[in-house]
């Protein structure tokens, strides 16, 4: 919905921009640039992603993250030597796959990676120089 807003408000500005200044409209590369960002930021909300319910306890990431795949539709690929020993968190709620995921994995070792052509997540640890996310969620 906020992706929505920000969509209109984007190409609200934008038809505001080039009516108010007439020295701006007739620069070619510059209503090329704001009609290239008014059609990327179209593209992002149509892709935007639906939101789903989750109800996933605390628990083995093999385990959760197997199950969160059935949730959501999507393919998790990971090693088992990259995940065994982690606990993800629990997630209740409606969220995004994306969103989920981050609230699932926030706090520990692992990051999932989205591949938007093929929409696979591939979940691995975090480089070990990567600072682990604090976990702030209210549930």
């Amino acid at each position: 919905m906020a992706l929505v807003h920000f969509v209109r408000g984007f190409v609200s500005g934008v038809v505001l921009l080039l009516c108010v200044s007439a020295r701006l409209t007739t620069a070619p590369c510059v209503v090329a640039v704001c009609q290239s960002g008014a059609l990327q930021a179209v593209a992002a909300s149509e892709r935007a992603e639906p939101k789903r319910a989750y109800d996933l306890p605390r628990g083995d990431a093999a385990t959760t993250l197997r199950q969160f795949a059935g949730l959501c539709g999507r393919q998790i690929f990971f090693m088992m030597d990259k995940v065994r020993g982690e606990q993800t968190n629990a997630i209740a709620g409606e969220f995004s796959p994306r969103e989920a995921i981050d609230r699932m994995l926030a706090g520990t070792s692992l990051i999932a990676l989205f591949d938007e052509t093929t929409g696979g997540v591939v979940v691995s640890r975090r480089p070990t120089s990567a600072p682990r996310e604090e976990v702030g969620y209210d549930s």
